[in-house]
């Protein structure tokens, strides 16, 4: 998947550039005909204008008698040439084919010139250096073209690479996650070990952790838009119901967890508290230290899971309710639960506040009147 996902963003990129390229190349060949036909233009007119000029230079002199010098018509900018009537030069350069060149014959005979023809030898110039500037040009704008194309590309794909590698970890850790109480199962499930009452308690705890990976797994990718079931729950009584498989947990790294609890209620999916506070719980007895110390409280509606644990960097307080997000990886875990409770205290509606220091962490749910 991944090396598919690199080749259809390559072939994305060249397609990109390459038509980009041939568009701007497109866009600056038009741009260079018009400019190159306009200075024909120009060119052509002015030349004509020289040409119109000598013509009545020579129409003047002759009707006022008077003898004309024609090097006095040589203006330095064109070359011209004055021909008779038989096509003989009378005076002026040498006329080369492969130049402009503008062809007058308004003289009519006067001192003898039929036809004046003028050249241009400096549009070749013109012409080279109108290519130089295109070309550089281009190269400019597609070099502007480029850089910004990179920087959108970079730009729109980051959060794609970051999600996609957050998909790669999240697969790894929840093989892991599996993995390991798939492990202490197959390890405890034969009739020698089933004698020692520590293998029995190890396959329900990773029985339990088994269930409780499916049931986040459930609730995050399959649960969507399905029908919840609402009822006034009494808080203090699905609190309690947990507790055993929590406090079996919690003994194995000799946590203790202490509990003081009033008889609050809330309208909510039974299900949905049930995960909302055995994702608090989990944490708060993953990411504790060896001896450490749970305080759940409930009191008018406000539930309180406090640890003392190692604590959340301030930098990442803003991302811990991120999907796949890890703040450390001390401890298992794919980073589902706290976006699991996230998500139940928006959908009804609670306030969610998480206080954290080196001391531990502490989550509050205001759960209203």
């Amino acid at each position: 998947m991944r090396y598919e996902n690199k080749s259809a963003l390559k072939r994305f990129v060249l397609f990109y550039f390459g038509s980009t390229f041939i568009l701007l190349g497109i866009i600056f060949f038009l741009i260079y005909r018009m400019q190159l036909e306009s200075r024909y233009d120009l060119t052509n007119a002015q030349m004509r204008n020289f040409s119109f000029a000598l013509s009545s230079q020579i129409i003047n002199a002759h009707m006022q008698g008077k003898k004309l010098d024609f090097d006095s018509l040589k203006n330095g900018r064109y070359k011209f040439a004055l021909y008779d009537k038989e096509g003989h030069r009378l005076f002026g350069d040498m006329i080369e084919n492969d130049k402009i060149t503008v062809t007058d014959k308004s003289p009519l005979g006067h001192l003898g010139v039929w036809k004046i023809v003028v050249e241009d030898d400096t549009f070749a110039a013109h012409k080279k250096a109108l290519q130089q500037r295109i070309l550089l040009g281009f190269l400019l704008a597609y070099l502007v073209i480029m850089l910004v194309g990179y920087y959108l590309i970079r730009l729109f794909t980051k959060p794609i690479e970051e999600a996609r590698e957050r998909i790669d970890s999240f697969v790894k850790d929840t093989t892991h996650e599996l993995n390991t109480p798939v492990t202490a199962i197959m390890m405890s499930a034969n009739p020698e070990a089933l004698k020692n009452p520590k293998n029995i308690e190890r396959i329900y705890l990773s029985a339990r952790r088994i269930g409780e990976l499916y049931k986040d797994l459930t609730y995050i990718f399959l649960e969507e838009g399905t029908q919840k079931r609402k009822e006034m729950v009494l808080l203090k009584e699905e609190i309690e119901g947990l507790m055993g498989y929590f406090e079996l947990l919690a003994s194995k790294k000799c946590i203790s967890i202490s509990l003081d609890l009033d008889e609050s209620t809330f309208m909510i999916d039974r299900e949905d508290f049930k995960r909302l506070f055995s994702n608090l719980l989990s944490n708060a007895i993953k990411y504790n230290k060896v001896g450490g110390s749970v305080t759940i409280t409930l009191k008018e509606g406000r539930l309180t899971v406090k640890d003392s644990g190692i604590g959340i960097p301030k930098a990442k307080l803003g991302k811990i309710f991120d999907k796949y997000y890890r703040a450390t990886t001390q401890a298992g875990g794919f980073g589902m639960g706290l976006s699991i409770v996230e998500k139940i205290c928006r959908e009804y509606g609670l306030d969610l506040d998480v206080h954290s220091d080196e001391g531990g962490t502490e989550f509050v749910v205001r759960f209203g009147a």
